[in-house]
């Protein structure tokens, strides 16, 4: 009983709303059924990783999604502090761990242990997912993939390939912060989807779209008119 009513608690949250005109395009989207990929692309600070993990908390609280895959490319900023020790999720939670902060704010560090437990939420290492196919008649889920920008062209293709039906693949990622020595896979993506006229949404957040802090919008500021 006590874990039911805990449970109860974690699904007592706010709806979502929109704080810029681009945040509202990009809570549409993720809403559209008629949207299976999404690609959320724009300056740091922007919602753009908070705005998809709670969303998607949300439909897993409310049975619509039955998995969460999160994924991330393991590209360090800076210099590296070496492998990670532990198992795959231990390895990649420390690569997905902003998405994980949203999702257990929004259902509850309790709820979300379990689902993690349970196989609902799964942390999928890039170099893994040829050959996976999220998604199903039956069972809907929402994959997630942080700082996209890092991704390779072959690890685009990978990822866009996986999707199933009733599958939603949100990529969201800053240009301006890409560590790859070689072109984005992510960039490479959003030109051929416009060279191609694909029906593909991509929602470009700009420096007026910063929500975290005043301070941020101001380094944005700064590194975008220094071109660094």
């Amino acid at each position: 009983m006590k874990s039911s009513l805990k449970f109860a608690e974690e699904r007592e949250r706010p709806p979502l709303q929109p704080k810029t005109p681009n945040q509202d395009k990009y809570l549409k989207a993720l809403k559209n059924p008629h949207c299976p990929v999404i690609i959320a692309s724009g300056v740091a600070g922007s919602g753009k990783t908070f705005l998809a993990c709670a969303y998607a908390a949300d439909q897993f609280m409310q049975n619509r999604v039955q998995k969460i895959i999160l994924c991330r490319a393991n590209i360090p900023t800076g210099r590296s502090l070496g492998a990670f020790k532990g198992d795959k999720d231990d390895k990649m939670m420390n690569w997905v761990m902003p998405m994980v902060d949203v999702l257990k704010q929004r259902m509850g560090a309790g709820r979300f242990d379990t689902a993690l437990a349970n196989g609902n939420i799964e942390l999928q290492p890039l170099e893994t997912i040829r050959g996976r196919s999220f998604g199903g008649e039956k069972e809907g889920a929402m994959v997630l993939i942080d700082e996209a920008q890092q991704m390779t062209v072959e690890e685009i293709k990978a990822v866009t390939t996986r999707i199933g039906e009733n599958c939603v693949l949100v990529l969201m990622g800053d240009l301006a912060q890409s560590d790859i020595k070689q072109s984005s896979g992510l960039g490479v993506l959003i030109k051929l989807l416009d060279k191609h006229k694909l029906p593909i949404t991509v929602i470009d957040f700009e420096i007026s779209d910063i929500q975290r802090s005043d301070i941020c919008r101001m380094f944005v500021e700064l590194f975008y008119k220094e071109g660094i």
